[in-house]
Parts: structure tokens; C-alpha cells; sequence
């Protein structure tokens, strides 16, 4: 799931995107901002965000009844409001059995310091 969420959103596939996140998803990001589902949408449904790639690796799953938490390393590159933004860093998504499916509820992204 954690691997066809990031898919959608690089496809640009706003409507799959958005049935797999929660409707009281919320973002932790990099900028210490907070971002909520119907944000994130709108933003891939406008051309708003584009990703160019999102790398994945180390991933890990800690699962715990009908919540899971996924912990690994991400590598992008995104064009976000038209300004190019290549990104490493640590990430942690948490995922909850919504309806007897799997949705994103939570996020948060921290980059890599710049070295």
C-alpha cells in the first residue's frame, strides 16, 4: 500500500489518491507545516504538485491490530507551485483499517541535512 499511494501521486491520479487517504489525514512536513487531505488533492487534481520520482527505500512496518506504521528513507524530486524541489530524508506514515480498508491517516517528512 505504501508503495501504490506514492504511485498515484506521481501518476497524478488524484481520484486514487484520494480514496486512499483518510478524510481526517494530516501532514507533518519538513517546514514544520501541516497539511490535510483535501489539500494534497486539490493540489495533484490542479497539476499544482507534480512529482517527478519518489524513491523509497529501508522500509519497515510495525503493525499493531488495525493500525500499521510504515518507517523508511524517501529520495524526490517534485515540481510543487512550479518550483523545483529535490528532497532526501526519513519519513513515517501511519495507516489505520478505515471500513475494512487500508488508509494513510498521518504523515510526517524530515529532510536529510544538506551536507
Amino acid at each position: 500500500m505504501e508503495h501504490k499511494w506514492i504511485q498515484v501521486a506521481i501518476d497524478g491520479d488524484a481520484d486514487a489518491f484520494e480514496s486512499m487517504v483518510a478524510d481526517n489525514y494530516v501532514g507533518l512536513y519538513p517546514n514544520g507545516a501541516l497539511g490535510r487531505k483535501q489539500n494534497w488533492v486539490n493540489n495533484i487534481r490542479s497539476g499544482r504538485n507534480k512529482y517527478e520520482y519518489v524513491k523509497l527505500s529501508n522500509l519497515k512496518v510495525y503493525l499493531n491490530g488495525n493500525t500499521a506504521v510504515v518507517t523508511g528513507k524517501y529520495d524526490e524530486k517534485a515540481f510543487i507551485a512550479g518550483n523545483e524541489r529535490v528532497s532526501k530524508g526519513s519519513y513515517m506514515s501511519t495507516w489505520a483499517k478505515v471500513n475494512g480498508s487500508w488508509k494513510v491517516v498521518a504523515s510526517a517528512f524530515t529532510d536529510d541535512p544538506v551536507k
